[in-house]
């Protein structure tokens, strides 16, 4: 969620009602008394101060006037800058004047010097995902989208009212300190399935950051795999592309992803991340409501865009997604003209992909594999392959399996006991980032990319599995 939902941005502030005070007689004559108490404590200074009154009222109220001075002396005293520190090292005063640089060094304004430590910290007990290798910093806001669906195969009594989108874009806003990626709830499910060690791992994620002056690449839509791991698990690509300038709208399905947290904080939980008891025909409809919330967004996103003020591109989406992601990402693409090009990383086709010519997208398209897993292997992947004309590839990765096209391939690294292949963590990583970049920087903004033509000797484990440059 990418790092758990901060709230303490101005757009989720919400109004609370509160219940007039009842009656409550102690407290009542607590304030009736303390007020009396105050009251001849004037009446006794105003006296000293006329000159009437008796010595002992006049002595009273002289007591009363030297322990005001008293206090606030010692608020002033304390109201006083503490000595200056800097790394630990105290610096006296008098002080030499020194240059702006030297004094800009020492008087470490108090954000950057608990990101300091927290950097600190983090050698110890955390570790950073890997970073983005854009220019831009990542910015992220989630929103709960209203949409009426009496056909959800998830949701309770099968009506699902909302989804939720986290939109993800660049910033030219400062880093944040480091802090937890993954939503503990989350965490503790795959731990408790898999042995995952996830729990340290922290990214720079702000959220409720400034839009851009300059503008945004192209917006991309992404959808992660059924019942988990949710968006927030495929965090590691999203943030790259986001700093290299595009803009990715991310989609969870409540009910169905094993865990996710709303802006308010609320957090439900769904399907198990190891949930199996389910039928071909019921995963069809899963992935149809899939479909239909992703459409539903395409003609929303306009009036939010408005609303936010915000410099998105509203036309020619890319979308992508892992597998049944990936399946309703080029299903996108087939259903609707505003999506120019999708990828479908290592998923299985369903809907309208498994018939014949009514298959053929006439855009752009990609997909990934695992190791092995190509269109001779997969028969919905065949079918897609004889009936495309328009422009597509399809590579495939030795060394990996279905789990290494999300943040899991990073994660196996600090140890799991889930089927992971052998492919480095950090390698796939590259190769998922590179190849998903190479894509969209080609069919959405015209950058030629000789990487999807021809094999490059600096991805051996890749296959060019399907080169079809349309008929």
């Amino acid at each position: 969620m990418p790092g758990a939902v901060d709230q303490s941005g101005p757009r989720y502030k919400h109004k609370l009602e509160k219940a007039p005070k009842q009656a409550d007689k102690y407290r009542d004559d607590y304030q009736v008394r303390k007020k009396r108490v105050a009251e001849a404590k004037e009446k006794r200074i105003g006296k000293f101060k006329d000159g009437a009154g008796s010595r002992k009222e006049i002595k009273g109220a002289e007591d009363i006037r030297k322990a005001r001075v008293e206090k606030q002396k010692k608020m002033e005293k304390n109201a006083r800058p503490s000595k200056k520190r800097s790394f630990g090292v105290h610096v006296p005063k008098p002080r030499l004047v020194l240059s702006p640089v030297i004094e800009m060094k020492i008087q470490l304004s108090w954000a950057p010097t608990l990101c300091l430590w927290a950097s600190l910290i983090g050698k110890v007990l955390g570790e950073p995902i890997p970073a983005p290798t854009g220019k831009y910093n990542v910015g992220a806001q989630r929103f709960v989208v209203s949409f009426l669906d009496e056909d959800d195969v998830v949701w309770p009594n099968g009506v699902s009212t909302e989804y939720l989108v986290t939109l993800y874009y660049p910033t030219s806003d400062k880093k944040p300190c480091p802090k937890p990626y993954l939503e503990p709830e989350l965490v503790e499910l795959y731990e408790d399935l898999w042995n995952y060690n996830i729990s340290h791992l922290t990214s720079t994620l702000r959220w409720n950051a400034s839009y851009l002056d300059e503008g945004t690449g192209p917006t991309l839509l992404f959808g992660p795999g059924g019942w988990g791991p949710p968006t927030d698990g495929s965090y590691i690509v999203i943030s790259d592309l986001v700093s290299h300038g595009y803009v990715v709208v991310a989609f969870d399905h409540v009910y169905e992803q094993p865990f996710v947290r709303y802006p308010n904080g609320t957090g439900v939980y769904g399907l198990s991340p190891a949930f199996n008891n389910y039928t071909l025909a019921w995963v069809e409809e899963l992935h149809a409501v899939r479909v239909r919330q992703q459409l539903h967004f395409i003609d929303y996103l306009p009036s939010l865009v408005a609303e936010l003020d915000a410099p998105f591109k509203t036309t020619d989406f890319g979308a992508f997604g892992v597998s049944l992601g990936g399946s309703a990402a080029l299903t996108l693409a087939l259903e609707s003209d505003a999506v120019a090009a999708a990828i479908n990383v290592d998923g299985t086709n369903w809907g309208r992909l498994n018939s014949t010519s009514d298959s053929d997208l006439k855009k752009p398209s990609m997909i990934l594999g695992f190791g092995g897993h190509n269109a001779n292997s997969d028969p919905t992947w065949r079918n897609y392959r004889a009936w495309q004309t328009g422009w597509w590839r399809l590579f495939s990765v030795d060394g990996s399996v279905h789990a290494d096209w999300e943040d899991r391939t990073f994660w196996k690294i600090f140890g799991t006991t889930a089927t992971m292949g052998p492919i480095d963590g950090n390698r796939m990583v590259n190769i998922t980032r590179t190849f998903i970049r190479a894509f969209f920087d080609e069919v959405l903004l015209g950058v030629e990319q000789p990487l999807l033509d021809t094999p490059s000797d600096d991805f051996p484990e890749v296959h060019w599995d399907e080169i079809q440059n349309g008929s």
